[in-house]
């Protein structure tokens, strides 16, 4: 009994060590995207017919990572309209 308490005492403190000496992940803060403009595309570019794409919604943020990884996060909403 002694030496599982003994045993579980320095995983726990093993752990609460870990814990204490890790470094976050974190990288810069998050930055708001700018808003997307309105964009067209003739037929055969996207698709056989012509499109336009309009932005309903951007509340979109880019985060940065220590690793040079983008991540874009939040709520983006656009209008692909079928011009033909």
């Amino acid at each position: 009994m002694l030496q599982f308490r003994v045993s579980t005492l320095a995983a726990l403190t093993a752990a609460f060590c870990m814990l204490c000496w890790a470094v976050p992940a974190s990288g810069s803060p998050p930055i708001p995207l700018p808003p997307n403009p309105d964009t067209s595309y003739a037929a055969g570019d996207v698709c056989p017919f012509p499109l336009r794409v309009t932005p309903e919604v951007n509340k979109s943020l880019l985060h940065i990572l220590r690793s040079g990884d983008w991540i874009v996060t939040g709520k983006l909403i656009q209008r692909v309209t079928n011009l033909r």
